[in-house]
């Protein structure tokens, strides 16, 4: 893998950690175009460090709309590219090299038809779905053990369960809603390491390792609270913690967010599999 491109996304991340900025969370729309950004050939979303590069981008500019595509695929949908738009890069892996391609977003582009890729007030009709969020959660078929008392969250490796405080427990405090189901897709997303067969460096010290799995279950939980359609209470005492951390491995290591980001998606995808493969048999 060549370095240049490595560097350039790494600092464009750690420059967004050192302005207080977390790339990879975004604000709650709750709109039919509001979501993971998505590639609007395809409908598919975007993974791993594109989909950071992304929503960091859609943070800094105020683009709402979750849809991206080449100035090819708009005009292809009869529509155009603004005059003196500024383009993002994302990356794809060919022939062992990282190749770039410019994206736009659809707030970017001009033409009959654009509204429908556009995050519209009088369209704005979608609710969190927290059902579905305790469906995907169910079935991982995870054992997960709520305890009255502050404190217990975790995920315990040689017994596999999660030990979560009580729903209410955050009903009552600050996260609400999206403070529990964000602390429950953040344990799921530890909770599927050795199904993965993840496991971060071994050249690493303890201390490091440990924070880049919890770099990766920050992720994770992100990009699952997206995939599902829930806000999630940002989690500022986590980012503090950790953060010095993160950007330290990062600075020394170019490669390490591509490669948790990576695998941040994959759990993402594994953890929503079961419950698409209920809904294939139902």
């Amino acid at each position: 893998m060549s370095t240049e491109i490595p560097q350039q996304v790494t600092d464009e991340i750690l420059k967004a950690l050192a302005d207080g900025q977390v790339p990879w969370q975004k604000p709650w729309l709750g709109h039919r175009n509001d979501g993971p950004p998505t590639n609007a050939l395809t409908s598919f979303s975007f993974r791993g460090v594109n989909r950071i590069l992304l929503q960091l981008a859609s943070n800094r500019q105020g683009f709402r709309s979750k849809w991206w595509g080449t100035k090819r695929v708009f005009c292809a949908f009869g529509l155009r590219v603004q005059q003196h738009q500024e383009s993002i890069q994302v990356f794809y892996e060919e022939g062992g090299y990282l190749q770039g391609q410019t994206v736009f977003n659809a707030e970017q582009v001009d033409g009959p038809g654009v509204e429908r890729y556009l995050v519209l007030q009088e369209t704005a009709t979608r609710l969190p779905d927290y059902d579905a969020a305790e469906r995907v959660i169910a079935a991982t078929g995870a054992d997960i053990r709520h305890i009255p008392r502050n404190g217990a969250l975790y995920y315990r490796l040689p017994k596999d369960y999660i030990e979560m405080p009580l729903k209410t427990q955050f009903l009552e405090g600050t996260g609400k809603l999206p403070g529990y189901f964000g602390t429950v897709l953040h344990e799921l997303t530890h909770h599927s390491e050795h199904r993965l067969c993840w496991y971060a460096d071994p050249h690493l010290s303890i201390k490091e390792r440990y924070a880049i799995g919890e770099l990766r279950a920050d992720l994770g939980s992100a990009f699952l609270a997206d995939d599902i359609g829930i806000p999630v209470y940002p989690n500022s005492t986590q980012h503090r913690k950790f953060v010095g951390q993160w950007m330290k491995l990062m600075r020394a290591d170019n490669t390490l967010l591509f490669r948790v980001a990576g695998a941040a998606s994959d759990a993402a995808e594994f953890i929503l599999s079961f419950a698409q493969r209920q809904m294939r048999t139902a």
